[in-house]
């Protein structure tokens, strides 16, 4: 039934995907997966399962999905450079901070612009900015044409500690996570600003520039200088 809501509905076969704890691109993965087949998720729920069709239909659960879809996707794609053979951490370091970047300013210091130019968030709110009628639709095996309308309602769902599921909620929500996300990822790989410092001795990576390199190259070195004081002492190894 689910692969033939998925051919009607989103022009798909795909299989869901779980999430594994200690695999970070599973999360990802999982998360997207649900976004592509979303319309014949509703469909589905909506025959077979009332109280899930509840939650689904809801404006918070299709914010929250979209919000992580973006993060996600992003972190995925520092993720993957991790997963390589070969790792060049002083290149990692500049896709850290882009992508720390990338999150504060969309989702944390963003003022009233929450989400502003995300992939789909943004799209989600401009969609439903003072409409949250939403119609599914797509074609059967017989050429007739299938359609499922739904409100997104802001009724409280179970398990959840905020009340209704408005966008003012729902950003707080978000913002929250998005903050404690930057701080889990500087938390973990604080140290690939050290490394960094390593670029000092290697002129490939300077810029053409004077001013820059001479500017790029002092930074590197107080990266070097804060990586010794950092330690407790320095061990003299004999020639």
């Amino acid at each position: 039934m689910f692969k033939d809501l998925q051919k009607i509905f989103t022009a798909t076969n795909l299989e869901m995907q779980g999430i594994h704890l200690v695999r970070w691109l599973s999360r990802g993965g999982a998360i997207l997966r649900l976004v592509a087949v979303l319309p014949a998720v509703i469909v589905l729920l909506h025959l077979y399962d009332k109280p899930m069709y509840h939650i689904v239909t809801s404006y918070k659960f299709h914010f929250f999905l979209y919000f992580l879809a973006d993060v996600h996707e992003e972190l995925n794609s520092l993720n993957l450079l991790f997963q390589k053979r070969e790792i060049d951490l002083t290149g990692v370091q500049s896709q850290v901070r882009r992508t720390i970047v990338f999150i504060r300013s969309r989702y944390v210091n963003c003022g009233p612009n929450f989400g502003t130019n995300s992939d789909r968030l943004s799209k989600f709110l401009e969609r439903h900015a003072s409409n949250r009628d939403v119609i599914v639709q797509g074609v059967d095996a017989d050429g007739m044409e299938r359609v499922h309308q739904f409100e997104l309602h802001e009724e409280p769902l179970p398990n959840y500690t905020t009340a209704r599921g408005d966008k003012a909620s729902c950003t707080l929500t978000c913002r929250s996570y998005a903050t404690e996300l930057i701080y889990n990822v500087q938390l973990r790989l604080g140290d690939l600003e050290r490394l960094n410092g390593s670029k000092l001795w290697m002129p490939r990576t300077w810029p053409r520039n004077t001013e820059a390199r001479d500017e790029e190259c002092a930074e590197h070195f107080d990266s070097v200088v804060e990586l010794f004081h950092a330690s407790d002492r320095v061990e003299i190894l004999p020639a």
